[in-house]
């Protein structure tokens, strides 16, 4: 095992990623949102003590960025994964609120990304934003409501984590003290959690070659936008073509990896 655990958080812009990357990590180093448009530009990584152990979370670009298409989100989040070295000892999904239509999508897309089954024994669900975090009955209520909207995405997370990170950028005193310690307490529960839970990590063995696909594609789409100028009839066969060369390497290199991919071959296309 890697002598420093790797701690991946993904999941929609606006439900908390930073805060919780800045969070753990006990810095000021992630930027912090909370509309639907991403700060984390790039993949960022913060390495951290806890007790006698050494932790690296990385903050990934999020999933639902309203600036960026679907086969970015999915280049950056492939290329930032080949970074860490020693693989994934946890995914931290987080979710801000109900399990929306919108969250359904993000974790769709965030198996795709990884698109390795064995990932979700890897990965724990955080429901941030909860301000009862404390309340053991208020959390099983909520619990119980996130089965209710979608019980087969939600069982198939290894354990539900409740938190809340408010914001202590704020000019009252008072109010920045009662939100640190919040925050303070949501760090302790999780990383007292993950103390026991990172002891296996996951090595993302197809990656590697996967990104490097999905790089050629993207530099291609950039190539014929500037050729271009303007999107014309030309522009979209060009591009369909470099898309349909993409989607075959992939789906080769996962047939090898994942024989089960072939009953989700086509959910590949609509990503580009």
């Amino acid at each position: 095992m890697s002598e420093v655990r790797n701690i991946l958080i993904i999941g929609r812009t606006g439900n908390g990623k930073s805060t919780l990357a800045n969070v753990l990590s006990n810095s000021w180093n992630f930027l912090e949102s909370s509309g639907s448009i991403s700060k984390t530009k790039n993949f960022q990584s913060e390495t951290f003590e806890w007790g006698e152990t050494k932790y690296r979370v990385f903050d990934t670009i999020g999933i639902g960025d309203t600036q960026l298409s679907k086969a970015t989100i999915l280049y950056r989040i492939a290329e930032g994964i080949n970074f860490m070295e020693g693989g994934i000892n946890q995914v931290l999904f987080i979710v801000g609120g109900r399990f929306t239509e919108e969250e359904v999508n993000a974790f769709n897309l965030f198996r795709l990304v990884l698109h390795e089954s064995r990932i979700l024994e890897y990965t724990t669900l955080v429901r941030t934003k909860f301000s009862r975090f404390k309340n053991s009955e208020k959390c099983r209520e909520d619990n119980e409501a996130l089965l209710r909207e979608n019980e087969e995405i939600v069982n198939s997370f290894k354990k539900v984590i409740y938190v809340d990170n408010p914001s202590i950028d704020t000019d009252d005193e008072e109010e920045r003290r009662i939100n640190g310690n919040k925050r303070d307490q949501s760090r302790e529960i999780i990383l007292n959690y993950l103390k026991d839970e990172c002891n296996d990590n996951y090595e993302l063995e197809c990656w590697s070659r996967i990104s490097l696909n999905f790089s050629s594609y993207i530099g291609r789409k950039l190539e014929l936008e500037r050729k271009n100028g303007e999107e014309n009839d030309s522009f979209f066969l060009k591009l369909e073509s470099a898309r349909n060369e993409l989607a075959q390497k992939v789906s080769t290199l996962l047939q090898r990896e994942i024989p089960s991919i072939n009953d989700n071959k086509r959910s590949w296309w609509s990503l580009f």
